[in-house]
């Protein structure tokens, strides 16, 4: 005998609809997204590098991981990100970057003093000015003094929250937002963001990849050797323009871009 309509009927078939329109929209939502930076034919489906990136940031709630082998008019594209570090002080940002050995080398030029150039050129022309600071993190194998080949970050990738995780070709430059031919995948999957962040924070946490000293303990290094991690966020040692008040070395070697040494 059929159950004849009413209102628990109409309801439980209305509640049905909306677990099934909920699921739908889930499974739309953890689908690997194409990022793209270039040109594009007519009917392209992919986003925009720059227009995700800022998306990311300004969603970010507890962390950011960003990882790029380069940086330039660094301080430009950051800005969105150093805003959203200030609109919520408790966001705790990594960067892991790629600091080269330039060649030739002067033979004095050991890893603490290419460590601090960077720092000093970081915070100069990469990074907007009076702004809350990310930890900064390094590989070491590509500052070894040894002859021969040497290893190079070359990840770019973006996690934000253990939600979502970005990878991709394009490193953290104007041009590769805006000129270059870049792709990457946007994935909205914790388990993938999870695992993603963790390959970083185990080489971390192993000594693998080590932290640029903070500015205020330029001097000042772990048992060991190792550099104290760029950490709290804090812009100490500063002068009255905000910037790092040592003096303006330049043995970091030269300023590289996307398309070549900066000019």
């Amino acid at each position: 005998m059929a159950t004849p309509a009413g209102p628990t009927t109409t309801a439980g078939l209305v509640w049905g609809l909306e677990r099934l329109v909920t699921e739908r929209d889930a499974h739309l939502a953890s689908q690997p997204e194409l990022v793209w930076t270039g040109p594009e034919t007519p009917g392209a489906g992919s986003r925009d590098t720059r227009v995700v990136e800022e998306e990311l940031f300004r969603s970010a709630e507890r962390r950011v991981l960003v990882t790029t082998s380069a940086i330039h008019r660094g301080a430009e594209v950051s800005s969105l990100l150093a805003e959203r570090m200030q609109a919520v002080p408790g966001l705790s940002v990594r960067l892991f970057v790629n600091i080269t050995r330039p060649d030739p080398c002067p033979t004095d030029a050991g890893e603490a003093r290419k460590v601090r150039g960077f720092r000093q050129r970081f915070v100069q022309y990469d990074w907007p000015a009076r702004a809350r600071l990310p930890e900064l993190f390094y590989d070491p194998r590509a500052l070894s003094p040894d002859p021969g080949p040497k290893a190079c970050l070359h990840a770019k990738c973006i996690v934000v929250d253990d939600c979502r995780a970005f990878v991709t070709s394009a490193n953290f430059t104007e041009a590769a937002q805006e000129r270059n031919i870049e792709t990457g995948v946007l994935v909205s999957e914790p388990t993938f963001a999870c695992a993603l962040r963790d390959q970083f924070e185990s080489l971390v946490t192993a000594g693998l990849l080590r932290g640029v000293p903070s500015l205020g303990s330029a001097r000042r290094t772990r048992a060991g050797g190792l550099p104290r991690g760029l950490g709290n966020g804090e812009r100490t040692g500063e002068t009255t323009d905000g910037r790092d008040n040592e003096p303006r070395t330049t043995d970091y070697g030269p300023r590289t871009t996307d398309n070549g040494p900066a000019r």
